[in-house]
Formats: C-alpha cells, structure tokens, sequence
C-alpha cells in the first residue's frame, strides 16, 4: 500500500537529492488526511535544533490539496 516506509524513504531520497544539489524540481508531498503532518513536523524541530539547516528543510513542500501542488510546481 502506498504511503509505508518505502514511500517515506523515497520522499527523503528525494529530497536528500535536491538538498545536494542532485536536481533541482520541487518536491511537494500531498498530506492527504494529515499524513505526513509528522514529518514536517521533524523537519521542523531539525531546523529548531539546529540538526537541518532551513535550506535543506526548505526543499520539501507539504500541502493539503491537489491543488496547492499546481501552485508550488508553477511557482517554483
């Protein structure tokens, strides 16, 4: 089922990517029923705690709709 450990893993593959330098396309996360809520969450608290820097958190994206995920792909 989507959404496991698998997903997760692929989501900060991902982003771990983009962080380095690998490519650079956004990287949005649909948290449909707040799913991944607690990984931003994390995210959050890395920065706070000094463990993530706010440039590397800041390239993943958590929205709530479809459409928000048009917005940021369009944006940039």
């Amino acid at each position: 089922m989507p959404g496991g450990f698998g997903t997760w893993a692929e989501l900060m593959d991902v982003t771990t990517a983009a962080q380095i330098g690998l490519h650079d396309k956004p990287v949005v996360a649909v948290s449909a029923g707040r799913f991944y809520d607690g990984i931003a969450a994390q995210s959050r608290t890395g920065v706070e705690k000094g463990l993530v820097r706010v440039e590397g958190a800041s390239k993943l994206t958590i929205v709530d709709t479809a459409e928000a995920v048009m917005k940021r792909l369009i944006e940039g």
